[in-house]
């Protein structure tokens, strides 16, 4: 299918993963993240169980997401990085849109939900790049 990238979808989606790994390790957010959720760093050390599980839905949901962002650059013929990194922007923005109003609603730490949008915005910004390069 010449209208989304699968190759460079799965690339990216892999780059997810690595990104993520750097970002939330304790030297980086890890543990800015692990006191807005409200953890204590022993029980995520200790959450094993689940997280194959875990871990195999966000990579089947990240690659949807790339095959979609792949799809949107066809369809509206972006040839340039930045005019993908535009439209993504774009999609983040009105997906964290409908976060942030849930976060209010279920009174969400706000600086958990500033920590996740940062993680999205550089993993999707890469992602986008990947797109547009591979």
């Amino acid at each position: 299918m010449e209208s989304i990238n699968i190759l460079g979808a799965l690339i990216a989606s892999i780059s997810s993963f690595v990104i993520s790994m750097i970002y939330y390790s304790p030297k980086v957010m890890g543990a800015y993240w692990i006191e807005a959720v409200g953890l204590k760093k022993e029980k995520v050390e200790g959450q094993k169980i689940g997280m194959k599980t875990t871990l195999i839905t966000t990579f089947f949901l990240n690659f949807l997401i790339f095959s979609f962002l792949s799809f949107l650059f066809y369809q509206l013929r972006v040839h340039t990085i930045v005019e993908a990194i535009y439209y993504t922007l774009i999609v983040l923005f009105f997906i964290h849109a409908v976060a942030f109003i849930n976060s209010l609603f279920e009174m969400k730490n706000l600086k958990l939900f500033h920590i996740n949008i940062l993680h999205d915005i550089i993993t999707f910004f890469i992602g986008a790049i990947i797109l547009m390069t591979v």
